[in-house]
């Protein structure tokens, strides 16, 4: 399936509207999922820079791997107005402002620490007042907020380049399902591996965001060493089912390789920043 079929922005022949394909666009399900999604993404990923690097990624492999995957074709409009500056953007922004208007610091649950803590990064100073400790106590610290800071040293700069990877490995792998083991999009199958990557993913990103954040954290969390097994178990998967059809042979054009050599550059710019820096 092809969303690409019909590109025209001003249809006047059409009976029910003039703007008739941007109509269904906007009104489709789909829109409304890509910006749940999204801000569903932000309170997991908890950055500006990252989540906007994983949407315009997305993006940008759906134009890589469109001749590969009918699905993944769009009209130019869909994919930059609709997806990457609309309900993506518009996703991000939301739950940006979630995160700041509800966002709490990290605190120690049990008792005050007597002495460093080696788990947190950061440590409140005492209040004398014991009440409020007491309900200092009270807050969630489920949306602590999330500094990644890729080019503050190397070690940050090649923890969010795999974050951001398996990120997009993960959202890849499932049109590849689809395409290659025929799974219908409306597939019951599907949303519950969506809802299942959803919870493990909460928990992935804290766990890995304390490995390479915190450099008291030396060991790394149970449920990010699931994620990266599970995601690699897919995409052998997937190999393994399109070597067996030989289903993706078409090549790529000249232009998406150039686009390729200079993210290549800009990556090795940021790489040497981030050297640099350390």
């Amino acid at each position: 399936m092809s969303y690409a079929e019909d590109c025209s922005i001003f249809t006047p022949d059409h009976p029910s509207s003039k703007y008739a394909n941007i109509y269904n666009a906007v009104f489709d399900v789909h829109f409304f999922a890509h910006f749940a999604g999204w801000f569903g993404k932000m309170l997991i990923m908890r950055d500006w820079w990252v989540a906007w690097i994983c949407s315009a990624g997305f993006e940008f492999l759906e134009l890589t791997f469109r001749y590969w995957l009918p699905n993944f074709y769009e009209c130019w409009w869909d994919s930059l107005l609709l997806d990457l500056f609309g309900c993506n953007l518009l996703g991000i922004v939301i739950g940006a402002w979630f995160l700041k208007r509800f966002g709490v610091s990290r605190i120690s649950w049990v008792k005050e620490p007597t002495k460093p803590h080696k788990i947190t990064q950061t440590q409140e100073a005492p209040c004398n007042n014991v009440v409020l400790r007491v309900l200092e106590k009270l807050r969630p610290s489920a949306l602590e907020q999330y500094e990644w800071s890729a080019l503050q040293n190397l070690n940050r700069y090649i923890g969010v380049t795999v974050f951001v990877v398996i990120c997009l490995l993960i959202d890849c792998n499932n049109f590849f399902y689809k395409f290659l083991v025929w799974i219908p999009p409306n597939h019951d199958l599907l949303k519950y591996r969506l809802l299942l990557w959803g919870f493990v993913a909460i928990a992935t990103s804290k766990e890995w965001y304390e490995y390479v954040s915190n450099p008291y954290c030396k060991r790394l969390g149970p449920f990010a060493w699931l994620t990266f097994y599970v995601s690699l178990i897919e995409l052998s998967s997937i190999y393994k089912f399109a070597v067996e059809t030989n289903s993706f042979t078409a090549p790529f054009p000249d232009w998406i390789w150039y686009c390729w050599y200079t993210f290549g550059v800009l990556y090795s710019w940021g790489f040497y920043v981030a050297f640099k820096n350390g």
